[in-house]
């Protein structure tokens, strides 16, 4: 749906409609949930199906709130662009936080962070490992609102469908990017727009592997990187965590913020679950997120192209290194999972 407003009036009134209906069948869900958990054997206590159904109308009812306060947002700030800007800023704070903080209670997630004092102040560009489809929300939940951070984040082009992420992030400096390829130069224009301008409390974030990951998209990315860059494929082979960097969204935030530092954030605990699927498992239950912070002065950052390739790239090789080391003692006990 290309047209905003045509989207809009699909996507909105089909989440309103679906909230109320979520909310009256939840004790229904979850006692099926539950039933299907026992028949197909769920381990005792990790009820993943039941957690999945008891999430829903959570979701649901932060949509529903979230698009509530972005309208009354925007008519209390009619005529007054920063104040749009700045309650947008606050609503999505909150919002995040709510839909983390209820999948933490329900998965019982524990979270220990390192080196969180590094991300802030600004201007930063912020390099996000990408392993599931919770870990978009790590970094407003856990670095940016309690640091009192401002993010500009590269988002992929299919996340419109989503109301409350399509209102809020199209009031605030985001970039919804194509990834189809068709574009590619235009789309890296854009991305690096974002990094112009940056203050002493913004930062401009995007996950640079593109994609999340799993051993097949790192192997096949690492297939065509034999054949466009046979140097850095070699670099790069030794990847197990992680997928290469995709250099041209990185390269033209760098150009566009050229006082900005670079902000490495890497998480263990997630691995495993790209898809929502995957949460029927089990596997999320009882997990510990390991988040770490990094940050390396502008100056440590080569000036030359090719330099600043291979210069991410080591870094990118420590990500994995630590990953490496750490993912172990983030998976849940065999009596924990599914």
């Amino acid at each position: 749906m290309r047209s905003k407003l045509t989207r809009r009036l699909v996507t909105i009134p089909a989440v309103l409609f679906a909230w109320p209906i979520a909310v009256a069948a939840s004790p229904f869900a979850l006692a099926a949930a539950a039933v299907a958990d026992r028949v197909r054997g769920a381990k005792p206590g990790a009820w993943p199906r039941a957690r999945l159904a008891g999430f829903l109308p959570v979701y649901l009812t932060c949509e529903v709130a979230g698009l509530a306060a972005l309208a009354g947002a925007w008519v209390v700030t009619l005529g007054r662009p920063q104040a749009l800007v700045d309650a947008t800023y606050a609503i999505q704070g909150v919002w995040t936080k709510a839909l983390f903080g209820a999948i933490r209670s329900l998965y019982g997630l524990r979270v220990e962070l390192e080196g969180t004092d590094r991300f802030s102040p600004g201007p930063t560009i912020v390099l996000v490992r990408h392993a599931s489809i919770i870990d978009t929300l790590l970094p407003t939940a856990l670095l940016s609102v309690p640091l009192g951070m401002r993010l500009r984040f590269v988002l992929k082009r299919e996340l419109v469908v989503e109301p409350c992420l399509d209102v809020a992030g199209h009031r605030v400096p985001n970039c919804f990017v194509e990834r189809d390829g068709a574009s590619s130069e235009r789309e890296i224009e854009r991305v690096g727009a974002l990094g112009v301008g940056l203050g002493p409390r913004e930062g401009a974030l995007l996950y640079p592997e593109g994609t999340r990951f799993t051993p097949a998209k790192r192997d096949r990315a690492l297939e065509r990187m034999r054949t466009s860059s046979p140097e850095r494929a070699e670099r790069l082979a030794g990847l197990r965590h992680l997928a290469p960097i995709r250099p041209g969204g990185v390269l033209a935030l760098l150009d566009a913020a050229p006082d900005a530092d670079v902000v490495i954030v890497t998480h263990a605990g997630l691995e495993g679950l790209a898809e929502v699927g995957d949460l029927v498992g089990g596997g999320l239950v009882g997990r510990t997120i390991r988040l770490r912070v990094q940050r390396f002065a502008r100056s440590e950052v080569p000036s030359n192209g090719a330099d600043r390739l291979a210069w991410l790239d080591a870094r990118w090789l420590e990500q994995d290194a630590w990953l490496a080391s750490v993912e172990p003692s983030t998976r849940p006990s065999s009596s924990d999972a599914s």
